[in-house]
């Protein structure tokens, strides 16, 4: 039978060189922090990521992309994706391998529960375990270079999806940021996500950051606005799906009789008030000890130093200002819109269990065999890109007459004739059938969850300082 549950559609965050209009954060539930490194919380300074002795192709970090007027690099060793930012001084020039003067890093560091009871204190959520799947694309195909992450807090992943072997509470967490190539005139609408879904299921969803107050899934017939993106524009979204038997008591139509999880990373829900998602923002590299070089604009155009930002000043629909007093590199501008959407999802567990053969499902093919791709037959950035990982069968219909060329990467590739060795394309079989998947009907096929937007909210986002901290790796470490 279908299940329900809820969830918070992507926040988004966006650097972008020409001031273009902000768009839509959405962050999960309530409030986002980013807590603030800065000199005076660490005498060591960041590395530059390229410099640290970390080889790209073993460790899960991007190379030196120069776009626009940004340079970009990331990575995601095991860990939450590190993302640095400096201006680019080199065009498109990408032999360089200085190292700029100036950049910000960040990366995600924690999700924590607001009480409503006020005597009780925050709780942060966590796992038993911690664990990161990453996930990258665009080397080879598409329009836009790719970074994203998937994680999950809770009592348990979930062994089963209903009875005793289910989770109790649980968030299933997806990042994905995009970096535009060297392509004018390029928009963005579905952003596509890596999630857990539980019962050792993984799909890629499309997840919409662009909707407006009034905006639902149905009044926008499942249909993304589309968004301008320019070379050196960089953008990040995250979507949490929370999920499980007992996670809600406020519902009791979905909180049936089960034994309360035991475990000290259960929690209901319905004793918070607000999610609060924790980004740290690490400006180590921007100016010296004495130069007040990170400021925040507001709409009104009035300008505040971060030094002088109160833990309560609400900083959603700002721009954020980095620059180095004579590093003869320009600034740096990251903006926040107002915005975060939320709404339910539904999943057919007889449709898992057809499709995957069992909850959990088997991982003995390796982790592919339990990921669907439900984000269609369209070019990057609309789809993940076919080529972009061979062994993830693709669901629906694409309607095609036949398959285009597919770069695999590494010279591999389909037809045969076209590249230096053959690419088994068996997981697009679906490609050419007719008629084309709606997107409706792509949201729910392999009993994937079905993500109805069903509000648009205000969101709350801080500056707060971080508590420091000593001992700074010379590198980074898994």
């Amino acid at each position: 039978a279908p299940t329900r549950s809820s969830f918070t559609m992507p926040s988004r965050s966006s650097r972008d060189r020409e001031r273009a209009p902000a768009v839509s954060p959405r962050v999960p539930v309530a409030m986002v922090v980013f807590s603030l490194l800065s000199r005076s919380a660490l005498a060591a300074e960041s590395k530059w990521i390229p410099d640290s002795g970390l080889d790209p192709s073993s460790n899960a970090c991007a190379n030196d992309y120069k776009f626009g007027t940004t340079r970009i690099v990331q990575c995601a060793s095991g860990v939450p994706t590190t993302t640095q930012i400096a201006y680019n001084t080199y065009g498109r020039e990408s032999s360089v391998t200085t190292a700029p003067k100036s950049w910000v890093s960040f990366q995600d560091h924690s999700v924590s529960l607001v009480p409503i009871n006020a005597s009780e204190s925050t709780s942060g959520w966590f796992a038993p375990q911690t664990g990161f799947s990453s996930t990258n694309w665009g080397g080879n195909v598409g329009d836009l270079m790719a970074q994203g992450h998937m994680t999950w807090y809770g009592d348990k992943d979930g062994d089963g999806q209903q009875g005793t072997n289910a989770v109790r509470s649980g968030m299933s967490y997806g990042y994905i940021s995009y970096t535009p190539k060297q392509v004018e005139n390029l928009t963005l609408g579905e952003n596509q996500f890596l999630v857990s879904a539980g019962g050792n299921t993984m799909y890629y969803l499309n997840g919409c950051p662009n909707y407006a107050p009034g905006n639902t899934s149905a009044n926008m017939n499942y249909t993304c606005p589309r968004v301008p993106v320019k070379p050196g524009s960089y953008k990040f979204s995250i979507m949490g799906m929370l999920f499980g038997s007992m996670i809600n008591s406020a519902h009791s139509a979905s909180y049936p009789n089960y034994t309360e999880s035991s475990s000290a990373h259960y929690r209901d829900l319905a004793q918070y008030k607000s999610l609060v998602l924790t980004t740290t923002l690490d400006v180590t590299n921007v100016g010296n000890a004495s130069a007040k070089s990170a400021w925040v604009e507001f709409r009104n155009g009035t300008t505040v130093n971060f030094t002088d930002l109160t833990n309560t000043t609400d900083i959603a629909g700002t721009s954020l200002h980095f620059v180095s007093p004579g590093s003869g590199e320009d600034e740096i501008i990251m903006k926040f819109s107002d915005y975060y959407s939320t709404g339910n999802y539904t999943r057919d567990t007889a449709a898992i269990v057809t499709e995957f053969g069992a909850i959990p499902c088997e991982m003995s093919g390796g982790m592919d065999a339990c990921v669907r791709d439900n984000t269609g037959f369209g070019n990057s950035p609309d789809s993940f890109p076919m080529g972009g990982n061979v062994a993830v069968k693709k669901m629906g219909k694409g309607g095609m007459d036949a398959l285009p060329n597919i770069d695999c990467g590494n010279g591999a590739g389909y037809p045969t004739a076209s590249y230096s060795s053959a690419c088994d394309v068996t997981s697009y079989a679906g490609a050419t059938e007719s008629p084309a998947s709606t997107a409706e009907e792509l949201a729910v096929a392999a009993g994937a969850p079905k993500l109805e937007v069903t509000e648009v909210r205000p969101v709350r986002v801080y500056m707060r300082p971080h508590g420091g901290g000593s001992g700074r790796p010379p590198r980074p470490a898994a």
